[in-house]
């Protein structure tokens, strides 16, 4: 037969604000910046390994990090700047904060209006010249990645592994 109809509550759950200064580093968060070099995309510089994290990709589990995505081109061949779509696989995240440097100001306003910040997220949209802050919960043990979710720029190794580990005694 028809499917019944159903009704949406008339408020969704609460869910309290984020608290950066619980994180482990959040007077320092990890930089996490998109680079293009030879054609090749990468993060930080480097291409993606698979097989590890380096000790800046490893976190502790049970604790909260704040990461920085910063798309401005500095490590990119000829300037070469467009939006990521960052993923973070087995974890999920807060916004913290979006700040734009003045060079691409000027079509930011209008676009950045349509922003949803709220909520868990496990992917965020660094437009050109962003810079945005996310607040990580560090809850799944493991050899995770992240990267780009456009397809030619992951493949080419815009990613990265990051490896949670047990908490140290």
């Amino acid at each position: 037969g028809p499917a019944k109809a159903s009704t949406l509550a008339s408020t969704l759950s609460a869910i309290s604000a984020p608290q950066p200064q619980r994180a482990v580093n959040h007077q320092r968060p990890k930089l996490f910046e998109p680079t293009m070099g030879m054609m090749v995309w990468g993060i930080n510089g480097a291409s993606f390994d698979m097989l590890g994290a380096s000790d800046y990709e490893t976190v502790e589990l049970g604790t909260e990090e704040v990461w920085e995505f910063r798309n401005e081109g500095r490590g990119s061949m000829m300037g070469m700047v467009m939006p990521h779509s960052m993923h973070v696989h087995g974890l999920q995240f807060r916004i913290l904060s979006r700040s734009v440097s003045s060079a691409f100001a000027g079509n930011y306003e209008s676009v950045s209006k349509g922003f949803v910040d709220t909520g868990w997220k496990d992917t965020v949209l660094v437009r050109t010249g962003e810079t945005v802050d996310i607040l990580l919960d560090v809850s799944e043990p493991g050899l995770w990645m992240a990267h780009c979710h456009i397809a030619e720029h992951h493949e080419s190794g815009m990613m990265f592994s990051f490896n949670v580990v047990p908490e140290s005694e």
